[in-house]
């Protein structure tokens, strides 16, 4: 089976690794993905949407995120309809249950916890449980009884896409309104 294949943090930092079934009707956005890929300089500092950066640096990375997302996003919705395609988070499959009309830091969240999840999945498989419980990179605050409470931070926005930052997240996003509760 012939596949195109984006590598791991391609899009954004963490992003997963995607594997598209070739198809004539997905090349051109395919192709397209790959020359935006490769124009990218800086692909955001390591951040979860979660924990809210405090630094300038720590922001940019995050908003950079954000684009990428965004792009990422785009393309599998145009991928979905034309032929198969899955995610690989640390070599396991995952599905993008995001919704076309979900904010993009509701995407980075989803995409985070995917993340973290098969990191944990992994080490839990290769080193058991004491080793996962030791160095598990999901965030204290999000571990519950019941599991993760992923659930809380899907569908919020940041804080600095709630309005915190609007001199400086409309210009980075390509936004021409600073009210973000219209985006």
């Amino acid at each position: 089976m012939k596949k195109y294949i984006f590598q791991k943090d391609a899009f954004f930092t963490d992003s997963p690794e995607i594997h598209i079934r070739r198809h004539p009707a997905v090349e051109d956005i395919v192709r397209q993905n790959k020359v935006w890929i490769e124009q990218q300089v800086e692909n955001g500092g390591r951040m979860n949407c979660q924990t809210r950066p405090l630094s300038d640096e720590e922001r940019d990375g995050h908003l950079v995120r954000l684009l990428g997302v965004q792009k990422m996003h785009a393309m599998l919705l145009v991928v979905k309809d034309e032929t198969d395609y899955w995610l690989k988070y640390h070599n396991l499959k995952k599905e993008w249950p995001v919704g076309e009309t979900d904010h993009p830091c509701g995407m980075l969240a989803t995409n985070d916890k995917w993340f973290m999840m098969s990191w944990d999945d992994f080490h839990l498989k290769r080193y058991g449980q004491e080793r996962r419980d030791r160095e598990s990179c999901v965030p204290s605050q999000m571990k519950g009884e019941d599991g993760p409470l992923w659930y809380e931070f899907a569908v919020k926005k940041c804080d600095y896409c709630s309005g915190k930052y609007d001199d400086v997240t409309p210009l980075v996003l390509g936004r021409t309104t600073t009210d973000a509760s219209t985006w």
